[in-house]
């Protein structure tokens, strides 16, 4: 488990948080915990330098692709969750595209992100019920 925040916050002073951001941040961080623990893996291995075993890597282009495609977050922030450059991003997308050819691989994509959006609902519930005073309604957008 990491002892820092996954994602940067903005530095204090240069912008505010764009609307959105905190709760944005905890759907992220949940979104790369649950692909780490779908995959067997620990979050901290997703984040180290280097490779890593295959199933390291895999989990980590799984989380990079949900986190762009699924919860809309731009390249930067997409791969800040597992401390990468953001031209890792084109890499891990294409990967994952092309092993949705498989039904099984499929089907376990289409889960993650469901359970990624159930996690989303109680975060925005726990906000709205201020059982989590760090997110706050006002941070949370807008859906169409």
């Amino acid at each position: 488990m990491l002892d820092r925040p996954i994602l940067k916050p903005p530095e204090a002073g240069v912008h505010p948080p764009p609307p959105g951001y905190r709760i944005l941040h905890a759907e992220a961080e949940g979104l790369a915990r649950l692909v780490a623990a779908a995959h067997g893996v620990a979050l901290h291995h997703m984040a180290a330098p280097g490779r890593g075993p295959a199933v390291v890597a895999r989990a980590r282009h799984i989380a990079i692709y949900l986190a762009h495609v699924h919860l809309g977050l731009a390249p930067p922030q997409a791969t800040a969750l597992v401390h990468r450059d953001r031209t890792l991003l084109a890499y891990a997308c294409r990967r994952i595209e092309d092993s949705r050819d498989d039904p099984v691989i499929d089907r376990r994509l289409d889960a993650l992100a469901v359970a990624a959006d159930a996690l989303a609902g109680v975060l925005a519930a726990l906000a709205a019920c201020d059982l989590a005073p760090h997110l706050t309604v006002a941070c949370c957008p807008e859906t169409p």
